[in-house]
């Protein structure tokens, strides 16, 4: 089961979304699992939601985190369709804050938090979103419906 996960480096943020599913995705794919967790002064804050996610979005997403990594700057946003999101910014320094977000529209609860990671996690981070949103499988199928001598 592919998954991507962002982990700060004392392991008290993370951000995991995963999709259990082996079917083809759905234009509006609601079977995407997000596991929030952070902890603070012997707090711990958990959340774990279904995020639908339009999937024509997550190759863009995983486009300008490519671009972060080879520019050494810009902001990578995934949203969900009720109200999560994570966006990674890219700082000066070559950190990455990165804003975490889980509810539901139109309830007002959720959970926020915010961490940072260093920008060698970029491509473990890329190479999980590739395989989360089936990025390559899609490009090899198309390009082997174009090929007539596959």
């Amino acid at each position: 089961m592919a998954r991507f996960t962002i982990e700060n480096a004392d392991l008290t943020a993370k951000f995991e979304l995963y999709h259990d599913d082996e079917k083809e995705f759905e234009e509006y794919d609601s079977n995407f699992q997000a596991i929030l967790r952070y902890q603070s002064n012997g707090w711990t804050v958990f959340s774990e939601n279904k995020w639908e996610l339009t999937i024509r979005c997550c190759p863009y997403f995983v486009d300008k985190l490519k671009e972060m990594y080879s520019k050494l700057e810009g902001v990578a946003h995934l949203n969900s369709e009720w109200g999560g999101s994570v966006t990674l910014t890219m700082r000066e320094n070559g950190i990455i804050d990165v804003e975490v977000r889980d509810g539901h529209i139109p309830y007002s609860e959720y959970v926020q938090f915010g961490f940072s990671i260093d920008q060698s996690y970029l491509p473990d981070l890329i190479r999980q979103a590739e395989e989360l949103f089936r990025i390559k499988e899609k490009k090899k199928s198309i390009l082997s419906r174009l090929n007539p001598f596959k």
